[in-house]
C-alpha cells in the first residue's frame, strides 16, 4: 500500500507539473512561411497494415473502442469480439498469464508486433504480454490479420498477425487520472499525460500503471507495474518519435492447471500452491523504440528505426528428490548414510537482449501504382540458467552458484517489396514478396545438464499475391494466395538431442476469398480459407530421453474455414453485431505414440502406435460465434452487451471425447458513462460485469496418456476461468 499511495502522489504532481506547462507553450506548429506543418504517418507501421480494399480477411481496433474495454485485462480480452478467437487465463481472472488462439493457433504462431517492431520471442516465437502491463492505456489502434497477412518484421505468421500502433502526436495537453477496482482482489492505479503539440516542435505524453489481483484459482496473485514514455519533434517534412516502455511483473504460478477429478468439487484448486506457495514468476522488460520518418515529396516517404529490448527474470519453483546427477551434486556421506538426491528450491533464469534496425520506404508513383518496400536485420542474445536458492541437502553448492549454463544466440534478417496496382477502375492486383534468412547458434547445457550445442540456419522466400475487385463504393471482393515458413523453435530444436532427424521447418500456404459490403446502416464481411500445412510441429504423445513431451513434424494437415462479421446500425443509439466462423481443422494421418511402463521400476517396456486418418487437430473449435448489442441511452450512458460461444476443443490430435474441453457460452455486460465537467474535464466510469450468467468453464488445459504393466491411465488437466465477476475503473480527465 505504501507503494501505491507513492506512486499516485508522484503521479498527480508531474501530471500536474506537465499540464501546467502544456498550458503555458502549448500552440499550432508552423514553419517559417507559416504553414501548417505534415504530420508524417510511420511508413514501417503503413507497410504492415492492410487497406480497405486489401484481399485479405483483417479486423481493425480503434483507440475509442479499447478504452471502454480497458479495465486491467491483458490484451487478449481486448481482441474477445475478433472472429474465429479463443482467450484463456491461467488464472481465470484476465490477469497475469493470458493466451489468444486465432484460427486454432496460439501465440507462438501469431506474429506480434509494436510500431513494426516484433515482440515474439525469437527463441520460444511467443508472446508474453504479461510483461507489459496495461500496454492497451498507450495504444491508438490494433489490426488483426487472419492468415498470413502482409509481409511483416519477425516469426512468420501461421494464423495471424496483431500489429499494434501506440499513441503519437497528440494534438492536445491534458492528462487522466484513472482507479479500478473489482472482484478477486483487482486494483488497478493509472496516470497519463500528453503536451500536445509545442511550439519549439516538441511534444510528449507518458503514463505509469499499476495492477494487481489475487486471481481466482488460489495462489495465481500478480503484482504488475508498468510505464510507457513517448516523445515527438516534428519539422516541415520530417518527425523522430522515441518511445521507452517497461513493465515489471510478479505472478505467482497456476499453470500446472486444475486436475479433472477437482474440477467439480473445488475448481479454484492450484497444485502448485499445494506444495509450496512461494513459487512465483518474475520479470522486468523494457522496450527501447526510435523511429526517423522523412517525408521525400508529396508523394514517398520512408521510416528508419533503431530498437532495444532488454529483459531479465525468472520463475522459482519447488522441486521434490532431485538427483543430485541432475544438478552437478556430489554424493553425501553422512555416517552410514549415502544421500544422492534432495528436495530444493529453484530459480531458472533467462537474461536476453533483442535489438536490431528496420526500414520503410513507400511511394505513390502515380493515382495506379504504389510501391512498398523494407528491410529489418535483429540479434537476439539469450542466456538460460538456474540456481538453487534453498537444498535441504546442498552437497558442496555455493550461494548464487549456477547449476547449469545454456546460450541462443539468433540473427535474423528480411527483405520486403510491395507493389500495388490498379489496372483498371474496378480492379486492383498487389504482389507482396518477402526473405528472410535465419542463423541460430545454441551452447552450453539445458536443465538436465546434456549439451546443446548446435546450430541451425533457415533462408525462407514467402510470396503474396492478390486480386480485388470493387465494383461500387460499398463492395470488395478478392481472391489471395500466400505462403508462410516458420523455423522450429528452442524447445524443438534441443527437446530430443538423440534424434537423428532434426526439427524441420514448416510451411503454410494459405488461400483467402472473400466479399465485403459496407453502407451507412450495414456492415458484412464473409471469407473462406483454406491453409494446408507441410511439415506442421506437433505434440504426438513421444517424450525425449527426460521424458518431456516433444513436437514431431506431420507431412500434411489443414484448416478449412468459412469466417462472416457484420454490424447493423438500427437506429442512431442502437446497433447489433455478430460474427461467426466455422472450420473443419484435420490432421490427414497421424501416429499417436502410447508408452508402456514397468510398473515395478517404471522403465519403458515398448510403445504403442496407434494410427488416425483425418483426425481434428487439438485446440481447434470448429464453432466459434460472436455478438454484441450497443445501445447509447443518452450522451452521457451506454451499454455493451457481449456473448461468445465456443464449441468444443480436443486437447490432442486423436479427437478423444475423454479429452476434451466442453463447449462454453459466456456472457459479459459493459456499462459505460461520460459526464463533462467544467473546463474540458470530463469524468468517466466503467463498469464491467463478467460471465454474468455465472457459467462455470474452462477455456484451456492439456492431457497425456501412458501405461503401466498394460493398464492405461489417462491425466486432463483443465484451466476454469472466473464466475461471475465485476470489475469498476473511475476516470477523470483534463
Amino acid at each position: 500500500m505504501k507503494f501505491q499511495k507513492f506512486l499516485i502522489t508522484i503521479l498527480i504532481v508531474v501530471c500536474s507539473a506537465v499540464f501546467s506547462f502544456a498550458q503555458n507553450f502549448k500552440g499550432i506548429i508552423y514553419d517559417e512561411l507559416q504553414q501548417p506543418i505534415i504530420i508524417l504517418d510511420d511508413a514501417i507501421v503503413t507497410a504492415q497494415k492492410l487497406k480497405e480494399n486489401a484481399a485479405a480477411s483483417y479486423d481493425l481496433i480503434q483507440k475509442q473502442a479499447i478504452a471502454k474495454n480497458n479495465l486491467g485485462q491483458d490484451l487478449p480480452y481486448l481482441l474477445n469480439q475478433i472472429p474465429a478467437t479463443v482467450i484463456t487465463s491461467d488464472a481465470g481472472t484476465g490477469i497475469g498469464y493470458t493466451g489468444i488462439r486465432i484460427r486454432g493457433t496460439d501465440a507462438s504462431r501469431t506474429n506480434v508486433t509494436i510500431n513494426g517492431i516484433p515482440l515474439n520471442d525469437a527463441e520460444s516465437q511467443g508472446t508474453f504480454l504479461v510483461n507489459l502491463p496495461d500496454l492497451a492505456s498507450s495504444i491508438d489502434n490494433i489490426q488483426v490479420q487472419r492468415g498470413v497477412g502482409s509481409s511483416i518484421n519477425g516469426a512468420g505468421a501461421f494464423g495471424a498477425s496483431i500489429n499494434i500502433q501506440t499513441e503519437h502526436n497528440i494534438d492536445s495537453a491534458g492528462f487522466e487520472l484513472a482507479s479500478g477496482s473489482g472482484s478477486f482482489g483487482t486494483k488497478k492505479w493509472m496516470g497519463k499525460f500528453s503536451t500536445g503539440q509545442l511550439k519549439n516542435n516538441w511534444s510528449f505524453a507518458g503514463r505509469a500503471s499499476h495492477i494487481q489481483s489475487d486471481g481466482y484459482i488460489k495462489n495465481s496473485a500478480a503484482t504488475l507495474n508498468s510505464y510507457f514514455f513517448n516523445a515527438n519533434y516534428i519539422t516541415k517534412n520530417a518527425i523522430w518519435k522515441l518511445n521507452i516502455f517497461s513493465g515489471l511483473e510478479k505472478t505467482f504460478l497456476a499453470w500446472e492447471g486444475v486436475p479433472i477429478d477437482s474440477l467439480k468439487t473445488n475448481r479454484t484448486y492450484n497444485p502448485i500452491a499445494a506444495n509450496y506457495k512461494d513459487q512465483y514468476d518474475q520479470y522486468a522488460q523494457t522496450h527501447y523504440q526510435s523511429f526517423y520518418t522523412k517525408l521525400l515529396n508529396a508523394h514517398a516517404s520512408y521510416t528508419i528505426g533503431l530498437h532495444l529490448t532488454n529483459g531479465k527474470g525468472f520463475f522459482q519453483e519447488f522441486k521434490y528428490d532431485q538427483a543430485f546427477a541432475s544438478i552437478g551434486f556430489d554424493t553425501l556421506f553422512v555416517g552410514a548414510d549415502t544421500i544422492n538426491s534432495t528436495n530444493l528450491l529453484r530459480r531458472r533464469w533467462l537474461a536476453n537482449q533483442f535489438k536490431g534496425i528496420v526500414f520503410s520506404y513507400q511511394n505513390t508513383i502515380n493515382s495506379r501504382l504504389h510501391l512498398q518496400a523494407g528491410a529489418a536485420a535483429n540479434v537476439y542474445d539469450g542466456q538460460h540458467f538456474a540456481e538453487v536458492v534453498w537444498a535441504q541437502y546442498a552437497s558442496q553448492s555455493l550461494p548464487q552458484q549456477n547449476i547449469f549454463d545454456g546460450t541462443g544466440l539468433k540473427k535474423e534478417a528480411n527483405i520486403y517489396f510491395k507493389i500495388d496496382y490498379e489496372f483498371k477502375p474496378k480492379f486492383n492486383a498487389y504482389l507482396d514478396l518477402q526473405t528472410r534468412l535465419i542463423r541460430y547458434r545454441l551452447g552450453g547445457e539445458n536443465i538436465y545438464l546434456m549439451n546443446i550445442s548446435q546450430n541451425a540456419n533457415f533462408l525462407f522466400f514467402n510470396p503474396k499475391l492478390g486480386l480485388s475487385f470493387t465494383p461500387n463504393n460499398k463492395e470488395v471482393f478478392y481472391i489471395s494466395y500466400s505462403i508462410a515458413n516458420k523455423e522450429p523453435n528452442r524447445d524443438d530444436l534441443i527437446g530430443n538431442l538423440s534424434r537423428s532427424k532434426k526439427a524441420l521447418a514448416e510451411q503454410l500456404a494459405d488461400i483467402e476469398l472473400g466479399w465485403k459490403y459496407q453502407n451507412s446502416k450495414i456492415r458484412s464481411a464473409w471469407n473462406v480459407y483454406y491453409m494446408n500445412y507441410k511439415n506442421q510441429l506437433i505434440p504426438t504423445g513421444k517424450l525425449n530421453d527426460v521424458g518431456e513431451s516433444i513436437r514431431e513434424n506431420c507431412a500434411q494437415s489443414y484448416r478449412l474455414g468459412i469466417e462472416w462479421n457484420g454490424m447493423l446500425a438500427i437506429s442512431s443509439s442502437l446497433s447489433i453485431g455478430a460474427n461467426a466462423s466455422l472450420s473443419a481443422n484435420k490432421i490427414l494421418n497421424y501416429t499417436d505414440v502410447l508408452y508402456n511402463y514397468d510398473p515395478i521400476n517404471y522403465s519403458i517396456i515398448d510403445t504403442i502406435d496407434q494410427q488416425y486418418q483425418k483426425t481434428n487437430l487439438a485446440y481447434s473449435p470448429a464453432i466459434i460465434i460472436g455478438a454484441v448489442i450497443n445501445y447509447q441511452f443518452s450522451k452521457s450512458i451506454g451499454f455493451s452487451l457481449q456473448n461468445k460461444y465456443v464449441g468444443k476443443q480436443y486437447l490432442d490430435n486423436t479427437s478423444s471425447n475423454e479429452k476434451m474441453i466442453d463447449a462454453f457460452m459466456v456472457n459479459d455486460l459493459i456499462i459505460n458513462y461520460s459526464k463533462p465537467l467544467k473546463n474540458k474535464t470530463s469524468l468517466n466510469l466503467d463498469i464491467k460485469l463478467a460471465n454474468i450468467l455465472n457459467t462455470k468453464y474452462v477455456a484451456n488445459g492439456y492431457t497425456y496418456s501412458y501405461l503401466v504393466g498394460g493398464e492405461k491411465t489417462t491425466a486432463v488437466y483443465y484451466y476454469p476461468q472466473a464466475t461471475r465477476s465485476i470489475l469498476l475503473g473511475l476516470s477523470l480527465k483534463f
